[in-house]
């Protein structure tokens, strides 16, 4: 993979051969992850002990993440007959839980999808089991209209011109997160070459989607969604807003923007309703503050928008991590289309045919959580959340005697989360990597142990666990000093 460290490709500015290359290189290492990862579940689902149904369709639920996850999971157990025959969902302590029936992904008469609500513990499992029988009525605040979603905590406006979101109203606060239009799609013009020569910043006004027509695509218990269709210029867009019943839940727009524009960029806007607000956004094993001064900033999964008053905006997605700000609004940089590879002060001929950037279907997944007193360590769940999603798969066990839930690690922190649990890279020894990620000091505590270690302010902590048990500080290739025997 060095050769998707070189300075052009790392930012997308190479010839098409080579951004070719590299997104097959990249394609093959996700293979190989997903590979190993599909093979360690199914074996640790294999020392389970088997169900005492057989008859259902029984599965376990991963969380790969350090904190506890309580998050929506969509997943389409195989049953003997249709899924929307009478069916109960229920966990590992034979619970009922609530689900509702969704859009499969295979159009066949014999496969269906559920989604409910998990709730997983932090770096562990939990079992459930979708069996024939009568499910629980389900109450629900949840209303669906052709412009508009509301649950008891929030309500969704759709702006018929553009598709965006016209108002989003935080019920408990009694106000609202945006002061005008947001995740309103513009249309920048953009002359400049590939690297941005000479540029730190893109126009922020241009030509906004026209939306062309909004329809309820979900309308259950726990959660409904509209889905809007817009164009502009050659390119569509179909955005579909998800709202869940539980008031904890981010609100979830998917995107699906089909991008034909050539030396053009896609912005997304959102302009918060907050007093003198301050934009933060994640970086390399931390976050940094960034004027709202309308430049181009780089930032990872997630950006946090704080008002005067701590009233916060919490936005991440899982595909683009470029933003700008100008005072209250935060613009996401979404897709940009130079020509490939072109390099001041080469000329574009007027009448040349050229490959341009960006082009085609591109899918992105938004997630929005407002509130009073979000933080950082929100943020960071939130992005967690999303690019680190809860894993379902079939609970294949034989002989197996395991419990129906368990967990890994179990870490009290205040401000610091944990951000990997691995194997050493030599011996059996394990190890840990906590992040500070609220610029604070703060104090990682095991539970099992009662072994309590400092981490300084946006401090990366790395520890690693020896046979006798106890954790000991480590450097970040994992050279601390061996266990004793």
């Amino acid at each position: 993979m060095l050769f998707n460290q070189f300075h052009d490709i790392l930012c997308g500015t190479s010839i098409p051969s080579a951004t070719r290359d590299a997104l097959e290189a990249l394609g093959g290492v996700a293979q190989g992850a997903e590979d190993v990862l599909n093979a360690a579940l199914r074996r640790l689902a294999a020392t389970i002990a088997p169900p005492s149904d057989r008859t259902a369709a029984t599965f376990v639920v991963f969380n790969l993440t350090g904190l506890p996850r309580r998050a929506p999971l969509e997943y389409e157990p195989w049953v003997d007959g249709r899924v929307d025959t009478p069916h109960r969902l229920v966990d590992d302590g034979d619970t009922e839980i609530a689900y509702q029936a969704v859009h499969a992904e295979a159009l066949v008469s014999w496969m269906g999808r559920i989604m409910f609500i998990a709730d997983v513990p932090a770096y562990g499992y939990r079992v459930y089991r979708f069996a024939r029988g009568t499910a629980m009525a389900v109450s629900s605040t949840l209303t669906a209209a052709t412009d508009s979603l509301e649950s008891g905590a929030w309500r969704l406006e759709i702006d018929r011109r553009t598709g965006g979101i016209a108002r989003l109203v935080d019920k408990h606060a009694g106000r609202d997160v945006f002061d005008g239009t947001a995740h309103l799609p513009i249309v920048v013009d953009d002359p400049s070459d590939t690297w941005g020569h000479g540029l730190d910043h893109f126009g922020l006004d241009g030509e906004e989607f026209v939306c062309d027509s909004v329809e309820v695509v979900e309308d259950g218990p726990l959660r409904a969604a509209l889905r809007v269709h817009a164009h502009a210029g050659r390119s569509t867009m179909t955005t579909t807003y998800l709202l869940h019943d539980d008031p904890a839940l981010p609100l979830e727009i998917r995107v699906r923007v089909e991008w034909r524009e050539r030396r053009r960029l896609l912005r997304l806007r959102y302009p918060v309703s907050a007093d003198a607000p301050t934009f933060r956004y994640e970086v390399p094993a931390g976050s940094t503050e960034r004027a709202a001064d309308g430049r181009e900033y780089p930032g990872q999964r997630w950006a946090l928008v704080r008002g005067r008053d701590g009233y916060s905006l919490a936005l991440t997605s899982d595909a683009f991590y470029s933003y700008a700000a100008d005072g209250q609004a935060l613009y996401v940089t979404a897709l940009r289309s130079p020509a490939y590879a072109h390099h001041d002060p080469y000329t574009l001929d007027v009448e040349g045919e050229y490959p341009y950037t960006d082009q085609g279907e591109h899918v992105i997944t938004l997630r929005l959580l407002a509130g009073d007193g979000l933080g950082p360590r929100h943020a960071h769940a939130l992005a967690d959340g999303l690019t680190r999603p809860l894993v379902a798969t079939p609970h294949v066990s034989r002989g197996g005697t395991g419990p129906s839930r368990g967990k890994f690690l179990a870490i009290e922190s205040g401000s610091s989360v944990p951000v990997w649990l691995k194997g050493a890279e030599e011996g059996t020894d394990v190890i840990v990597r906590m992040l500070e990620v609220e610029g604070r000091p703060d104090s990682v505590v095991f539970v099992a142990t009662g072994e309590r270690q400092a981490i300084s302010p946006y401090g990366l902590l790395t520890l690693r666990q020896g046979r006798d048990g106890r954790w000991r500080q480590s450097d970040g290739v994992e050279s601390a000093q061996q266990s004793p025997p």
